[in-house]
């Protein structure tokens, strides 16, 4: 059977997406333009590879992600250019369903970030909110930031998704 997807979302907040992509554009202009320029060639690019290495991250690492529930497994992709992607086998994923956390207490802040405490050997996918879905495999623990439309539709749609046996 072909890798269908079954459900998906996208979980962004535009004006923070929209920054990020503005700083990372600004960082790279300024790698090109460079007003006041030193002197010293090899400051001048140790700069311009400095800002083009910044202004590229903060475009990559944009807090955006795209949660595919695929036939043979969950797909995680970060930010625009999808560079950075977690795929989980649905045979070793034991449970989904709705989680809620704390992002500074559980997890440092925002972002994609391990856990500690009650969340300990959990990864999390995080922009502002501690609501979403949780994710349960043989390996490792995923909680995902939804708004609580998408996450209800999403849990509806896949209903008993997981194949995995809990160890």
């Amino acid at each position: 059977m072909p890798d269908r997807e079954i459900a998906g979302v996208t979980v962004e907040k535009a004006f923070m997406s929209a920054l990020m992509v503005i700083i990372g554009l600004g960082l790279i202009a300024l790698g090109i333009i460079m007003p006041d320029a030193p002197s010293d060639s090899a400051v001048l690019w140790g700069l311009r590879i400095s800002l083009f290495f910044f202004g590229l991250i903060s475009i990559i690492m944009c807090p955006r992600y795209r949660i595919s529930f695929r036939s043979d497994a969950v797909v995680i992709n970060v930010g625009f250019l999808n560079l950075i992607k977690v795929r989980l086998d649905r045979n070793k994923i034991t449970h989904v369903g709705p989680k809620e956390w704390n992002p500074t207490k559980h997890f440092g802040g925002s972002g994609i970030k391990g856990g500690f405490g009650e969340f300990k050997g959990y990864m999390c996918f995080n922009i502002l909110s501690g609501s979403g879905i949780e994710i349960k495999t043989t390996e490792k623990n995923y909680v995902i930031e939804m708004n609580e439309f998408d996450r209800t539709r999403v849990l509806s749609i896949i209903g008993e998704y997981g194949r995995g046996v809990e160890q």
